[in-house]
């Protein structure tokens, strides 16, 4: 498939019966949701699908991971954490959750899954509450669409501007405040508007902002998206107010971008501003209230 999917899809590895009847009702058809018990059909999938979230269950008490095969053909006990490592190498974008099951799933096991690249561990319960699931495959697909970005545009210019500008893209699948992006950083947000102050480093509202907008040029290349989708997915208020802010940033509509490769465009822009001494002066990013985690963090959470 050469075409970005447009929606998100949730693939769920190893999880029993009883845990993937409470998952199909929790997601209510929101989110397609497909489970395997078959590494080459978890990677066949991923080749298919770009945009997907991964949904693993912590391997239970075996100090190898397995290493045979079911009968049924499956191999969901075969070398779990070779497979994982190797999947993780060969997608590295892809978002990977795992599921710990209460009496069955092992604590060492959670470990290794977190030295193979699943960012988060939840508790198999969470599989029955609609809101919850719903919200984390939203929030771990725009995870893997905002790294795509990040890898997309490839930016090389003022290094402290592009890093901050790689925390809030890492959160800007919904609108972005300024102590938001303080946290991912690590910094108080009147430490991190002195430092850009004092740097001559543009605002963190106005990388905010940038942000944004590369996440609106990505969507902008999906064929068939229309502006109430995309202003949907990125939460703004209407079409009207997403188009308001990328020309606020590019000078540019919507339909120009898309009609002239969105992300590349919107790069070269912001690399232009990032190479200028003084930024222009921008209207303010819209805001909301502080919410949500921290993605960009390089360590195991359990949920």
């Amino acid at each position: 498939m050469t075409d970005r999917s447009r929606s998100r899809r949730l693939l769920a590895y190893g999880l029993p019966a009883i845990y993937q009847a409470a998952l199909r009702t929790s997601l209510e058809g929101a989110v397609p949701v497909e489970f395997t018990a078959s590494w080459r059909r978890v990677q066949e999938r991923l080749l298919a699908e770009l945009q997907m979230v991964l949904l693993v269950v912590v391997p239970r008490v075996d100090p190898t991971l397995g290493s045979g095969r079911h009968r049924d053909g499956s191999d969901a006990s075969a070398g779990a954490l070779e497979q994982l490592l190797g999947m993780r190498e060969r997608f590295p974008h892809v978002p990977m959750v795992g599921v710990f099951i209460e009496g069955e799933s092992d604590f060492t096991g959670t470990a290794r899954l977190g030295a193979a690249g699943v960012a988060d561990i939840i508790p198999s319960s969470r599989l029955a509450s609609p809101r919850g699931m719903q919200e984390l495959v939203q929030r771990y697909e725009a995870e893997g669409v905002a790294l795509r970005v990040w890898k997309q545009a490839g930016l090389t210019a003022n290094t402290e501007s592009v890093t901050m500008l790689r925390h809030a893209l890492m959160l800007s699948h919904r609108p972005v405040t300024l102590p938001q992006l303080a946290r991912a950083l690590r910094m108080h947000e009147r430490t991190l508007r002195k430092h850009c102050e004092a740097h001559g480093i543009p605002s963190p509202q106005h990388v905010i902002g940038w942000a944004r907008c590369l996440m609106v040029a990505w969507y902008l290349e999906e064929p068939g998206r229309s502006m109430q989708s995309i202003a949907d997915v990125l939460g703004f208020s209407s079409p009207a107010m997403m188009a308001n802010h990328v020309r606020r940033y590019t000078r540019r509509t919507p339909s120009d971008l898309r009609a002239h490769g969105a992300v590349r465009a919107v790069t070269r822009l912001l690399e232009a501003q990032l190479a200028e001494t003084t930024v222009p002066d921008v209207l303010p990013v819209e805001t909301a209230r502080a919410s949500g985690d921290d993605l960009t963090r390089p360590r195991l959470r359990l949920l």
